[in-house]
């Protein structure tokens, strides 16, 4: 009864990347046992960023390209609701609905923060690749080739963790968004 009616509040989100997923997908029998391994690489690195933040004492939520899509950009800050979040953690995400794409163009540039794991953004709903995307991943990104990580003017962050370094998720989150309780 305490916490009825109440909402989390953390500043970070993970995406689902299921938009990912479908593209890649063959059915398996188990899981994503029998899956090709791009679809395995996917899950894998999903589940590692969900424990790395877990075990880094982080507070997240997971959010979906819909809830991407209609979230409202406010000052570096993605409100969907009550909820709102400073950074998203995209785990070996390259596709999304374009209209997720540019909401995320848009929460970068007005001072957000953004962390890939293992893959840029590439691909929309219909093209894949997807030349719009790819124009984006190189505004929020560049164009690196390993791990990278960059600023705007309006303090918007954003990081590429190459395959390999994606461990590093909890150390790079320290600069967006330090521990509240030390």
């Amino acid at each position: 009864e305490m916490v009825s009616g109440g909402h989390q509040v953390t500043d970070i989100a993970m995406l689902y990347p299921v938009e990912s997923i479908w593209p890649r997908f063959v059915p398996s029998r188990l899981h994503t046992e029998d899956c090709p391994p791009d679809t395995q690489r996917i899950q894998s690195v999903f589940r590692a960023a969900g424990n790395a933040l877990y075990s880094s004492r982080r507070d997240f939520t997971y959010v979906d390209a819909t809830t991407i899509c209609s979230a409202a950009v406010d000052q570096g800050v993605l409100k969907h609701g009550e909820l709102q979040w400073r950074v998203l953690v995209l785990p070996c995400v390259d596709t999304l609905p374009l209209q997720a794409w540019e909401n995320l163009a848009t929460f970068w540039r007005s001072g957000g923060a953004i962390v890939a794991l293992s893959r840029l953004p590439l691909n929309s709903e219909r093209e894949f690749p997807c030349g719009r995307v790819q124009e984006l991943a190189k505004e929020i990104f560049g164009s690196p080739d390993s791990a990278h990580a960059s600023t705007n003017p309006a303090g918007g962050v954003s990081v590429f963790l190459s395959p390999g370094s994606e461990g590093l998720l909890p150390i790079v989150l320290n600069s967006p968004v330090a521990h509240e309780v030390e």
